[in-house]
């Protein structure tokens, strides 16, 4: 999944991977980055957060043994190898999944009342715990 920005932008090659590396590493510098492009405004805000949640919710899916197989996941192997590379801790993914959820929902009822700039900066600068 890649975010898309203009193909001069020097955050046009950033996919949602390296964005998901960067908050649950708490990669700042990577963060401020994004934060500090211009092109950052394009990106639709609850687009972003679906994205975030839907990496972290299968990071957790194939770290834990869940028992079921990647296709029953809806997993593809190669993203399998990725997310069990991460190595995070259970609480730290709950804790993302469960932010990302809240900011999700007050976006799509309008309770998160903000420019869509200051939208993709509370929840960039949010996820770092």
């Amino acid at each position: 999944m890649r975010l898309r920005y203009e193909p001069d932008s020097y955050l046009y090659t950033t996919d949602i991977y390296k964005l998901t590396d960067a908050i649950l590493s708490n990669d700042k510098q990577v963060l401020y980055d994004f934060l500090s492009h211009d092109t950052y405004t394009e990106i639709d805000p609850i687009g972003l957060t679906g994205m975030l949640r839907y990496n972290i919710k299968n990071i957790l899916l194939t770290t834990q043994n869940s028992g079921k197989t990647l296709s029953e996941l809806g997993i593809s192997t190669g993203n399998a190898n990725r997310y069990k590379a991460y190595g995070f801790t259970l609480p730290r993914l709950q804790q993302l999944i469960k932010f990302l959820a809240s900011i999700d929902s007050k976006l799509k009822n309008g309770t998160l009342d903000m420019s869509k700039n200051k939208q993709l900066e509370y929840i960039i600068l949010n996820t770092i715990f």
